[in-house]
């Protein structure tokens, strides 16, 4: 695809004194999710490997020796690099004619596009989260009823079906941490975030922000009142009534994003042609590498 100057038959006309092209996103002003949720990191190899240990059991009463204690080897998970690239090609007359400066803005246009593709990817994970399993990990989904433990070989679930609300919120908190680790023992999982589709985010906001109980008449105090954070993803978590419970620490240990290159550009001119080329690259891998971090609810 090339850009022609038949198709633009305005940039060569004084008629108008500016023209805008319609964006998709204006991503330089928009602050993106990904680094609220992902652990963003750069990497150097073409790709990262991540394998688990299992937790040791309870210290004994010392009775003057040392009781010596064991683990198992967790999963193993890999996280690869891909590549993405776009590139427009735009005519020398075209550029020659264009009064209003507008070729001289698409290679903007390359970088709202590769930011939308990154939100889009990072989005992918909890769009993907009841539907797509991985082949390394336990095989299981990100939200699913059977996650197995490495150690015990206990099954657990992170997955519901009950929709957003005051009363769906403390009871998966509740879930959440009653979660256990791969021998079956306590761990410390601390609920602290909503994600939330933009359906959801002003009920949302009433859950976390008012000070009586939600929609009742009496004057009790809302438990969950400054509890929580929330992330909306307007657009991106494509599923209106989705939405997941989240330990933001845990998060941080166990979503990774790595840039291996960040997004660059290049402009290449083709003599033969007499177009000019500009080129855009990216590659980066994302991943889950344990799911104790998330609880999601899949609404009919």
């Amino acid at each position: 695809m090339v850009h022609l100057s038949e198709n633009w038959p305005d940039l060569k006309t004084p008629i108008f004194r500016k023209i805008v092209g319609t964006e998709y996103y204006s991503f330089t002003k928009k602050k993106s999710n990904l680094a609220d949720l992902f652990q963003m990191e750069s990497s150097d190899r073409a790709e990262e490997k991540f394998s688990s240990g299992g937790a040791l059991g309870d210290w004994d009463v010392f009775t003057g020796t040392v009781g010596y204690d064991d683990s198992k080897q967790g999963y193993d998970t890999t996280i690869e690099h891909e590549e993405y690239a776009k590139g427009i090609k735009i005519e020398r007359k075209l550029a020659e004619d264009d009064l209003y400066r507008i070729m001289n803005q698409r290679p903007e246009e390359l970088g709202r596009s590769a930011a939308r593709t990154r939100e889009k990817h990072g989005a992918s994970i909890f769009n993907e989260a009841f539907t797509t399993e991985p082949t390394d990990m336990d095989g299981a989904e990100l939200c699913a009823s059977d996650h197995t433990n490495a150690g015990d070989g206990a099954t657990q679930s992170n997955e519901g079906t009950t929709a957003f609300s005051q009363t769906a919120v403390e009871a998966t908190r509740r879930l959440m941490v009653a979660f256990t680790g791969d021998q079956g023992e306590a761990i410390s999982v601390n609920p602290d975030l909503l994600l939330v589709p933009i359906g959801l985010e002003e009920q949302g906001y009433e859950i976390i922000n008012s000070k009586g109980k939600v929609d009742v008449a009496t004057n009790n105090v809302n438990f969950h009142q400054g509890r929580y954070k929330m992330i909306v993803w307007p657009n991106f978590l494509t599923d209106s009534n989705n939405w997941f419970m989240i330990d933001s620490e845990l998060m941080k240990k166990y979503l990774y994003w790595f840039d291996r290159i960040p997004m660059e550009f290049m402009q290449d001119k083709d003599s033969d042609t007499l177009l000019a080329k500009y080129i855009g690259y990216m590659r980066y891998g994302f991943k889950w590498i344990n799911w104790i971090w998330c609880y999601g609810h899949k609404v009919a």
